[in-house]
């Protein structure tokens, strides 16, 4: 989907720069996008890149910024429309490739690293922001948006591509996410290509949305199998997931064991996590992590890469020297599902989740004088690797 019309109107208080914050969600998401050599995909669709910037109709002298830029698909033909571009991506090493792009188009354009999160640019310095199919990927959609309004002068433009749910390259995205889910909490990239969530992201940052379903065309020079090795080698997601879904197997000697230990989706804490998707839903298209919990998911997971699996239903306790109204607050402030649930609520979902946690704890509790013991079962699996 291309948000091409979104006109932004946003305050314009502070000239301040913002500070790059470095955290794990910003370090996960470098190490995605650092992973392999984008370039060979980036020129596959190229030509639909061109067009994108071609129907904006860039005038010399305009002051444009392409966020995630990649390799420089959008900021490289918009230089050579005549603008002053700058482009900024989370990626070291695609930073270093859109500077030899650029050189070999005979175009300048201010490259640096930086993150579509926190962009260092001071409000209203751009007339148009464009990004293709990058900044969609930002964990933290909400902040994305903000930037994008927030470097982009009133009356400006900022201009997106983003994938759509249902289109191949969604259909392809979500095959990732079924062998490894995002982090807890994050929401499907897949959400910018839904115009309502366009609009309730920008909303009264922008003057006016319009969004149109396009497509271009992925052209690569050798067949299927070998476009697939491609991903795996040069496209972050492909390779991030691929290196996720093998490492239990890849760094155990052959004959060697990986044992597991997960939660069941029958069980208290099953049952626990299944009241915080009951407030938050997981992304669409992301699998349950509760799935381990399964011995055929197990199997189907682990296939060929294991000679044998033996799984075993077990219980242990989870003790604490407080009563179950703590015990939520202690949930609510170090488990990590648990925080990001509440925070990603709204107020009446996240009051919902600390009563039902209080209630769902004091019910399985079996410890008395102001204690909380609950018994939690797991999936036990003792895999051999082939």
């Amino acid at each position: 989907m291309s948000a091409e019309g979104v006109s932004s109107r946003g305050p314009r208080t502070s000239n301040e720069i913002r500070s790059w914050s470095e955290d794990p969600l910003t370090a996960r998401a470098r190490s995605v996008w650092t992973s392999g050599d984008f370039l060979p995909i980036a020129r596959s669709f190229a030509p639909g890149a061109e067009e994108f910037i071609a129907r904006l109709g860039i005038r010399p002298g305009e002051t444009v910024l392409d966020v995630a830029c990649g390799t420089g698909n959008l900021a490289i033909p918009a230089a050579k429309a005549g603008a002053r571009v700058s482009g900024i991506d989370i990626a070291p090493n695609l930073i270093a490739e859109a500077h030899l792009e650029a050189r070999a188009a005979g175009v300048a354009v201010a490259f640096e690293v930086g993150d579509a999160e926190s962009l260092p640019y001071v409000q209203g310095q751009f007339d148009t922001t464009v990004t293709m199919f990058g900044a969609m990927f930002a964990f933290r959609p909400e902040r994305a948006a903000a930037e994008l309004t927030r470097v982009t002068r009133p009356g400006g433009r900022v201009a997106m591509a983003n994938w759509t749910f249902e289109g191949f390259v969604g259909q392809m995205l979500r095959l990732h996410t079924a062998v490894v889910p995002p982090p807890q909490g994050v929401p499907s990239s897949l959400e910018w290509g839904k115009e309502a969530m366009v609009r309730a992201r920008f909303g009264d940052k922008v003057s006016s949305v319009i969004c149109s379903r396009r497509t271009l065309e992925l052209s690569f020079p050798f067949p299927p199998a070998a476009v697939t090795e491609l991903f795996a080698n040069c496209y972050g997601p492909t390779f991030a997931t691929l290196r996720a879904a093998a490492e239990l197997t890849r760094v155990t000697r052959p004959g060697g064991r990986v044992a597991m230990a997960n939660w069941t989706f029958e069980g208290f804490v099953g049952q626990m996590l299944r009241l915080h998707t009951a407030v938050v839903p997981p992304p669409q298209g992301v699998p349950s992590s509760l799935e381990w919990g399964k011995e055929a998911m197990v199997r189907a997971r682990f296939g060929d890469n294991v000679s044998s699996v033996i799984c075993s239903k077990r219980t242990l306790e989870l003790s604490f020297p407080f009563p179950p109204a703590a015990v939520t607050e202690l949930f609510a402030n170090c488990y990590g599902p648990t925080v990001a649930t509440l925070r990603a609520a709204d107020p009446e979902g996240a009051s919902r989740l600390r009563e039902n946690l209080t209630r769902h704890f004091t019910e399985h509790n079996v410890a008395t004088n102001g204690r909380t013991t609950v018994v939690g079962e797991y999936l036990d699996v003792q895999a051999i690797v082939a």
